[in-house]
């Protein structure tokens, strides 16, 4: 019947509909990309929180499994005698693991010196560490029962807190952490 109609059947697409497509995606692009930085920004400081949330279960599971670590003093692999722990400052942007080799507990206080260093963790670009309740900056791990120790940035054992709470912040969103003396951490 096309035959009798003499109508050329076209394949393919024209320029002009070519264009309208592109135009389309580019419109659509645009139109995406403030979301795209918002929730980039917000992955962020996920990622960050998940991150120290890691670090934390990573020094808590060195602490129950007795990992041995260089002691610079004694030169040797040794288990750490006041097992391990995370130093967290507020309004920095990093924080450390470390092994607490002295009998520093035994003392009401505890600190990690020369050596005792594990590994500093350096949080993602524009992520601080907003604020530790009570001052809460040292968080240690012991093996074998568990048990876990609260100390403020000074060193002083805090034997009433019941969880420590650390807020993480990109300057617009927060977020908290906690961590309770049965050594449950979470993010909220």
């Amino acid at each position: 019947m096309l035959k009798c109609l003499n109508v050329k059947m076209k394949n393919g697409f024209t320029f002009i509909e070519l264009m309208i497509s592109v135009f389309i995606m580019l419109l659509l692009l645009l139109l995406s990309f403030p979301f795209y930085t918002s929730i980039n920004k917000q992955l962020t400081i996920d990622r960050a929180a998940t991150k120290l949330v890691r670090d934390i279960r990573k020094v808590q599971e060195l602490a129950m499994s007795a990992q041995e670590h260089y002691d610079i003093n004694t030169e040797a692999n040794i288990i750490p005698d006041n097992g391990y722990g995370i130093f967290i400052e507020e309004g920095s942007s990093e924080y450390h693991l470390f092994a607490d080799y002295e009998f520093a507990l035994k003392n009401n206080k505890c600190d990690f010196g020369k050596g005792e260093l594990v590994e500093t963790v350096s949080l993602e670009k524009g992520i601080q560490v907003e604020s530790t309740v009570a001052g809460i900056a040292n968080i240690i791990f012991l093996a074998p029962d568990p048990s876990v120790t609260f100390a403020n940035a000074g060193g002083k054992v805090n034997s009433t807190a019941s969880e420590s709470i650390i807020t993480l912040s990109d300057g617009t969103r927060s977020v908290t952490i906690k961590i309770n003396r049965a050594g449950l951490v979470y993010i909220e």
